[in-house]
This record gives structure tokens, sequence and C-alpha cells, in this order.
């Protein structure tokens, strides 16, 4: 009731109906005059003695309160903070786990475009490699078969890049003791064609001494003729294989030398197969060289 009436006092309970001349009806009248009434009666022990047994209850409510504050907070709350908390952090570790899988998927895909590149490279080189080696070879035993002399360790080169150029194998009876060179071939001639003259020209056993002598004196004084020289005559062959000769036209000298007569090419046969071996070999180094650079190009 002392409550109730401090309230009322208050202001906290406002009257529900008044008079129409500001008066209080009389029940109400009554009840607060009982209320009055009441707390008059109240003494100061009784008063200490009901606060002090409210205090109790107030510390309980605000012990419940504040348990139930807490238990709000630290049960669902932060229980629900902590759950989006692991869930943030896992999806962040996800998402960085994806990232390095991106860019490990990005650095595998550029390394494996070098090494593509690279390895379609490597396959264009050997091609390249080998055409090169296949045509300073085929140089090198077109050189030495130009200089004279054996050429087996050009053409085993060679035959190391090119197994299958069927130049090697044509090659290889005249390896190991090489061909005559052309400077050789043109030093060698004039003794040739003097001994092809004088062979053409011995006696016959019917001839008198004077012919015999005659001849002998045109073997000693060894007079021919030389260049271009037209005729069918034995000093006009020898001396147009004279001039071919001098002029690098080896085939050429060698077509002469068949028109010569059997005596000549008797005496110069020997001379003969070193021309034509030297036509052969330079044919066949020729055709290395066009194979080598035909494959090359």
């Amino acid at each position: 009731m002392a409550l109730a009436a401090s309230m009322f006092y208050a202001g906290f309970l406002p009257l529900t109906s008044t008079t129409t001349d500001g008066a209080m009806p009389a029940e109400l009248s009554d009840r607060l005059s009982a209320i009055e009434a009441r707390v008059s009666s109240l003494t100061t022990t009784d008063a200490s003695s009901e606060a002090t047994d409210l205090q109790p209850r107030i510390a309980a409510l605000e012990k419940a309160i504040d348990a139930v504050r807490q238990e709000a907070s630290s049960e669902s709350s932060e229980a629900a903070i902590s759950s989006l908390r692991g869930e943030l952090t896992a999806l962040a570790e996800t998402l960085g786990q994806l990232k390095t899988v991106v860019e490990s998927n990005r650095q595998s895909a550029k390394a494996t475009a070098s090494r593509l590149a690279e390895a379609e490279r490597k396959i264009d080189e050997p091609r390249t490699d080998v055409e090169m080696a296949r045509a300073i070879s085929a140089t090198a035993l077109k050189a030495a078969v130009d200089r004279g002399g054996p050429f087996l360790a050009e053409l085993d080169t060679l035959a190391g890049v090119a197994p299958e150029d069927p130049a090697i194998k044509e090659l290889r009876p005249y390896a190991a003791t090489g061909v005559a060179s052309r400077a050789e071939l043109v030093r060698r001639f004039p003794d040739v064609a003097n001994a092809i003259l004088a062979a053409i020209h011995q006696p016959e056993e019917s001839d008198g001494i004077g012919a015999r002598l005659l001849s002998s004196a045109f073997s000693v004084i060894k007079v021919r003729p030389v260049g271009n020289v037209d005729g069918d005559t034995p000093e006009a062959i020898v001396a147009r294989m004279e001039d071919k000769l001098r002029n690098g036209d080896i085939k050429g000298a060698a077509l002469e030398w068949e028109a010569l007569p059997e005596a000549g090419k008797t005496a110069s046969n020997d001379y003969a197969e070193l021309l034509k071996n030297r036509v052969t070999v330079e044919t066949l180094a020729g055709s290395a060289m066009s194979n080598a650079v035909n494959t090359n190009g």
C-alpha cells in the first residue's frame, strides 16, 4: 500500500475519472484515506524492515537480469558470432587456397607454353644443324677433290651426316688414293702429248732408212701446234686437248682423247685414266654439293 501510495503521489497512477468540477469520487476518496491511514500507521522500523526485505529481492532480480543478459550475450550472441567468425576464417582460407591454385595453374600454363615453344624450336634445330653440317661437309669434300690427293676423311665426315647420298658409295674407290688435280694434269700434259705424237709417228718396218731418220729428227725437235686447232690430225687433237685442259674443260679434253689413233691412246693410257678419274670424282663431288645445297634450301 505504501508503494501504491508513493506511485500515486509520484504520478505513476493517474486518476481514471474525475468529476466534472475536478473533485475526486467518494469511493476513490475513501480508498485514498484508508491508504493514508495505513501509511501513517507504519512506523519507521516497519518501513525499514520492508525496505530491507525488498533489497534482497531486488538484488536477486538484478542478478537474474544480469544472468539472462550474460547468458544471451555469451551463449547465444557470442557463440553465433564466434561461429560466424570461424566460417568467415574458413572461407578466407578457402579463397586464399583458390587464389593459390589459380596462380599455380596460370604459372603452369605459362611454363607449359614456354616448354612447348622450346620443344618446337628444338625439333627444328636438329634439322637445321644437320643440313648445315651436310653443306659444310660437302664443301670440304669438293675442296679436297679440287686440291688433289686422298679425301677419305672428308668423305667419312659427309657420310656421317648424309649416309643416304648415293655419291658417297661411288666415291669410296677413289677416296684413299685420291685423284690428280687439274694443275697436275695440265703440268704433265706436254710430255704426254709428245709421247702420243711420237707413238703415232713411229716408222713402220717397211720404211726406209731415210724415213726412219726423218721420224727420229721430228721426235727430237718436238714441234707441235697449240691452241684450238681445227682438223682431225693427231697434232690438232693433241692441241685441242691441251687447250681445253688449260681452260678447265677436262671433260672436253677427255672426249678429244677418245678421237686419237690407237697408237696414241696406248701411249697415253695411264694419263687418260687419271683424266677420266678426275672427271668422275669431280662429277660425284659436284652431285654431293648440289644435294647438300638443295636439302639446305
